[in-house]
C-alpha cells in the first residue's frame, strides 16, 4: 500500500491553536467533510471518542494516531492536524500532543486498509528523525512535502 494515495494538501491543516482532544476531533472532521471523505462530522466525531474510550492513541514526542471505522467514511484517508497549543491526550510518555495523524476509513476495509494505514504511519513515527523534523514544522505544505519525501 502507498499511504501517499490517501494524503492530499488539503487534508492537512498545520496553523491551528487547538486546546482540547475534542477540537482536534472536530478539526478533523471538519477537513474530512470539505475533502469528501466522510458524509457526517459527528459521527466521525463519535466514532474517534469511541476508538479513544477503548485505549488512548497517544503515544509519543508529542504524537497520536485516533482513527475511526465507520459507514459515514466514504473513502479511506488520512487527515494530519497539528496545533500550536499541545493537548493532554494520555499519551505513552504522558506528554501533551501536538499532532495527531488520523486514520480514516470504511466499515468495509476494516481488517485490511486499516491494519495497512496503522503498520505505515507507526513505521514513519518510530523514526527519531522524522519525528524531530514533523514536530518542527509548521505550515501545511512543508508537513505534506515532508511525508511525500519519507513514504
Amino acid at each position: 500500500m502507498d499511504l501517499k494515495e490517501f494524503i492530499t494538501l488539503e487534508q492537512i491543516s498545520a496553523e491551528n491553536n487547538l486546546n482540547t482532544k475534542e477540537e482536534f476531533f472536530s478539526k478533523i472532521a471538519e477537513i474530512a467533510l470539505k475533502s469528501g471523505i466522510i458524509t457526517s462530522e459527528e459521527e466521525v466525531i463519535e466514532g474517534l471518542k469511541a476508538r479513544e474510550a477503548k485505549g488512548s492513541t497517544g503515544l509519543l514526542d508529542g504524537f497520536a494516531i485516533p482513527h475511526a471505522q465507520n459507514d459515514t467514511i466514504k473513502r479511506a484517508a488520512v487527515v494530519i492536524v497539528k496545533s500550536s497549543n499541545r493537548v493532554e491526550w494520555e499519551s505513552l510518555d504522558e506528554q501533551p500532543v501536538g499532532t495527531a495523524i488520523c486514520l480514516l476509513v470504511p466499515k468495509d476495509q476494516a481488517g485490511t486498509t486499516h491494519i495497512d494505514f496503522l503498520t505505515e504511519v507507526s513505521r514513519l513515527l518510530m523514526d527519531d528523525e522524522f519525528r524531530s523534523e514533523l514536530n518542527k514544522l509548521n505550515d501545511s505544505k512543508s508537513i505534506y512535502n515532508l511525508l511525500l519525501e519519507r513514504l
